[in-house]
């Protein structure tokens, strides 16, 4: 059975008798040691072993070593195979779990010691040991806490020159990398490449390498180079001689903090910079909280107004009542809602304001708090009074319309449906492809504007004749959303034009009249002048030479009459065409007028 490569070997120096026994008492004052026959049978124990298992030596001797074992290892093939190779001479030492006396837990340091003899046989097995019992729990302790650590916090070991030695599954999952993709890699894969290459980076692992502990807030990078924040201690792990050998690295991922802390900041930095008044109250309506965009508004400080209602102090005499009941409203449905109201500063002075509240709601769905911002529009709504006033005025004595997009009417004002005594929409005749031409219709669009009369249908009463200005109204792309129409009334203006036109008319048609009795007059008086002068000529031929003189008057005045008549002539063909002109303009006249 003996092996002799498993034997001890033979002591190089000669030792006497009383040497070996004093060696032997030094090991038994100093270490427990329990000696068994091959099989495991107790022969006999030392005080510090029987002291450490809680036994006395008659309580154990003769018994089997599995007196100190769990009974399911004892039963175990692996406990048989442990005995097994001690019979055959194989040493064993470790830390094994042993159980003394009514239970109690004992860890031992221990060495199972095969002794031979001189054969090479083993004749007996020597146990020597070492209670680190107290070491042991000391060590689970730790080694609990560490896990527990580990379990609630991302962790990762170093080398002292930074390359990954491993990491937990806390801190893969927080940079988003394997265990694999990262063992072996340097620390610098976290951080951003500027920071890495910096003298600051490098004294950092100086540092660590130095045994020097570092705590704070860390900004990393993860896998797909993204940002993240970590609250993180890089821990120098001493060896027994005090000197650092490893740094482990306990981490927590406070990056939605800092982002939330950073959003705070630049909320707060928009409260305190705006020109907006900022107002934050209690659920019950409270002021908890003004900006300087408040103070600078109102002429109130934050401390006279704190746990008052705003209502109470900025509202007057000419703050619409209806508008205090629909905030009010509002405010109890607990909804965001925006309105426009009349306040008073400090010093009495009216002024208008955009006021959109919001709740703020906890995580269990209780009202916290109302946020409300206010956004002095006194300047807009007082140009904003006076455009409606302007409006109502035009509207008072001047016709409005609107058409949709695709140019049916759309409404009308009140003054248009009393001009013409019928609500003008729906009436045929009142889209606007009815009212413009093709032509116009296109000017419109480009110009954005077009001057027309137009005739607006009256039902059967004679057509509303509108002087008119049709405008586009464009959405913020420039596209066309509306036409709108201002116009007055010249129905009455263009029917005293046509009278004026009539009665001038009338006044050429006599004029014309009279001009041509006279036309016809001077003909008549030529057809005279011409007889006479021809019974001249002939009175004047019998005369002979006497009456030469009389002949050249009454060439003269044949040549006259001729004239006269050719000028009659044309003044005649002139008043005819004067005429026909006065005609056709009185008929263009009764075509508009229609």
């Amino acid at each position: 059975m003996s092996n002799r490569s498993e034997k001890c070997q033979e002591p190089i120096v000669s030792v006497n008798e009383y040497e070996w026994q004093s060696m032997w008492d030094a090991i038994n004052r100093s270490q427990a040691v329990i000696e068994f026959t091959t099989d495991g049978t107790i022969i006999t124990a030392n005080d510090n072993f029987l002291n450490t298992v809680g036994y006395e030596l008659r309580e154990i001797q003769g018994k089997h070593h599995r007196l100190f074992c769990d009974a399911d290892y004892a039963n175990s093939s692996e406990y048989r195979q442990f005995w097994d190779s001690l019979g055959r001479g194989k040493f064993h030492s470790q830390e094994f779990q042993r159980f003394g006396k009514n239970g109690k837990e004992v860890w031992i340091q221990a060495t199972y010691n095969p002794v031979l003899d001189e054969s090479g046989n083993v004749t007996k097995v020597v146990k020597f040991a070492i209670d680190i019992t107290d070491a042991k729990r000391r060590n689970a302790d730790y080694e609990g806490k560490v896990d527990a650590i580990s379990r609630s916090q991302a962790m990762i070991e170093f080398h002292l020159d930074g390359t990954i030695i491993t990491a937990n599954e806390n801190f893969l999952a927080t940079v988003g990398y394997t265990l694999d993709e990262v063992q072996g890699k340097h620390h610098r894969i976290f951080c951003r490449q500027e920071f890495a290459q910096s003298m600051e980076y490098q004294k950092f692992w100086q540092t660590l390498g130095s045994g020097e502990y570092f705590a704070g807030r860390f900004e990393r990078v993860t896998k797909d180079g993204n940002p993240i924040w970590i609250e993180a201690t890089y821990n120098p792990i001493m060896d027994a001689s005090g000197k650092p050998y490893k740094v482990v690295k306990f981490a927590t991922d406070i990056t939605e903090e800092v982002q939330a802390k950073k959003q705070f900041q630049l909320l707060s930095l928009v409260a305190n910079e705006t020109d907006n008044s900022v107002v934050i109250t209690d659920p019950e309506g409270r002021i908890e909280y003004v900006n300087a965009g408040f103070t600078k508004l109102t002429g109130y400080s934050f401390e006279e107004v704190r746990g008052r209602k705003p209502g109470d102090f900025l509202q007057g005499p000419h703050t619409d009542p209806e508008t205090v009941k629909k905030i009010r409203a509002n405010l109890e449905s607990r909804k965001p809602f925006y309105e426009e109201i009349l306040n008073y500063t400090k010093a009495g002075e009216p002024y208008w304001i955009s006021l959109a509240i919001n709740p703020v709601f906890g995580e269990r769905g209780q009202l916290e708090r109302f946020v409300s911002i206010q956004a002095n529009i006194n300047e807009t709504k007082l140009e904003s009074l006076e455009f409606h006033t302007r409006l109502a005025a035009i509207s008072a004595s001047g016709a409005i319309a609107e058409w949709n997009t695709d140019g049916s009417l759309g409404e009308v004002n009140e003054f248009l449906e009393r001009l013409t005594e019928e609500v003008a929409v729906g009436q045929p005749g009142c889209n606007l492809d009815d009212l413009l031409t093709l032509a116009e219709r296109e000017e419109l669009n480009a110009q954005n504007s077009l001057k027309k009369t137009l005739s607006w249908p009256n039902g059967s009463h004679d057509k509303i004749l509108l002087d008119a200005i049709i405008s586009t109204i464009r959405d913020l792309d420039g596209n066309i959303s509306k036409y709108i129409l201002f116009g007055v009334d010249s129905s009455s203006r263009q029917r005293m034009i046509a009278q004026e036109t009539d009665r001038a008319m009338k006044d050429t048609v006599d004029s014309t009249a009279q001009i041509t009795s006279v036309v016809t007059q001077i003909g008549d008086i030529a057809d005279q002048t011409k007889l006479l002068a021809l019974n001249a000529t002939i009175e004047a031929a019998r005369a002979g030479d006497s009456g030469k003189g009389f002949a050249v008057v009454a060439s003269e005045v044949k040549e006259l009459a001729h004239r006269s008549s050719t000028a009659a002539h044309e003044i005649g063909d002139i008043v005819s065409r004067s005429e026909k002109s006065v005609r056709d303009l009185a008929d263009v006249l009764k075509t508009l007028n229609a």
